[in-house]
């Protein structure tokens, strides 16, 4: 379709945020995980406008004005373009954070982007962030801490902490070690718990693809494919939630909760693929207040959006039709539409439903 200003709704819908604007309208925030498809860009067979990040590349993200009376589309309009392969991100108290999988020429990075903004604005990268495979980003609002995941099977968990809340992308970025001197998040199934510290990586950071090589130099733990993220804050303080999409005894998929505390902090396997049933290699997920998550798979089969109960339970909402990954997994802020997107067909999905009583 042709959106509000003029660009078209661009391919391979991934990552997504659903964000309060007022009462009456919310905003999606929706990656696109494209490199050099021109044909299913924004702009197909036409130059690149001028605030392209990279003329040559058509990862972008799209923004989606929508009434929450009944989910009508009020305005779209392209945010953010020539990035490389916008996998996840997460929202923040300054916009939408978009992530970039593809680490080659220019690329590797975090960007924000402004959920307000009716046209396409000029990149901001994030260089604090460090350059890896990034996949999502959560932000802590009481002190501007950043998660980062990274979607290698050798890869790490990132935790970039600012130097002050008013200065949130000026600091230090650390990676995620476990206390006791296990290398790997990987085989822990899922009841068991460790504790967990940091490793710092700077002063300076590498601006090749070499940051998990320094971080696992320092004693960091591996991470089997971190995927998606969701930052919450329940009755024991912050929750970080994400994806290893290949961990597990099985290597089909862990959740993890972390809790942090200070310089250190707890990490528990709430679901892993051991002996489990109804849900497979995760990836977006989201937290709702009670504590349940919905989670996206992807596994190049047909894929479901499964709901997980804080006892371990499985319940599915939905399933593709055809193969193809589900992405972009969010709630609404009232809690009552899901949205998700079926990213080889291109759509996005609005899910409405009492999803308490499931």
């Amino acid at each position: 379709d042709v959106m509000t200003d003029g660009f078209i709704v661009p391919g391979a819908p991934d990552g997504m945020a659903a964000l309060e604007v007022t009462d009456e309208r919310i905003v999606l925030m929706r990656n696109h995980e494209l490199r050099d498809q021109d044909g299913l860009s924004a702009y197909p067979g036409k130059g690149a406008p001028r605030e392209a990040y990279a003329a040559n590349m058509f990862g972008s993200v799209t923004r989606v004005v929508l009434s929450t009376a009944d989910d009508r589309v009020l305005s779209s309009n392209l945010v953010l373009t020539g990035t490389a392969q916008n996998c996840a991100g997460g929202a923040s108290p300054w916009g939408w954070f978009t992530c970039e999988e593809h680490v080659q020429g220019p690329h590797g990075w975090v960007f924000l982007t402004d959920h307000r903004a009716a046209s396409l604005q000029p990149p901001r990268r994030i260089e604090a962030y460090g350059r890896f495979r990034h996949e999502a980003v959560g932000i802590d609002p009481a002190t501007s801490d950043a998660y980062l995941t990274e979607d290698l099977m050798d890869g790490c968990f990132y935790r970039f902490v600012p130097a002050s809340p008013e200065r949130p992308f000026e600091g230090r970025l650390e990676a995620l070690r476990l206390e006791g001197g296990e290398a790997d998040t990987g085989p822990l199934a899922a009841g068991q718990e460790r504790r967990i510290g940091w490793v710092e990586l700077g002063p300076e950071l590498p601006h090749d693809d070499s940051l998990r090589s320094l971080a696992l130099s320092r004693g960091a733990a591996r991470v089997r494919r971190g995927e998606g993220m969701f930052f919450a804050r329940g009755p024991r303080g912050a929750e970080i939630f994400f994806s290893a999409t290949a961990g597990g005894p099985l290597g089909r998929g862990q959740v993890i909760r972390l809790r942090p505390e200070g310089d250190g902090g707890q990490l528990e396997v709430v679901w892993s693929s051991e002996g489990a049933t109804g849900l497979e290699m995760p990836d977006n997920l989201v937290a709702a207040p009670d504590g349940r998550l919905f989670l996206a798979e992807d596994h190049g089969g047909v894929c479901g959006l499964r709901m997980l109960q804080p006892d371990g339970r499985v319940a599915t909402i939905a399933e593709s039709a055809q193969a193809g990954e589900l992405s972009g997994v969010a709630l609404s802020p009232g809690g009552d539409v899901l949205f998700a997107n079926l990213q080889r067909q291109g759509l996005t999905v609005a899910i409405r439903g009492d999803f308490a009583s499931l």
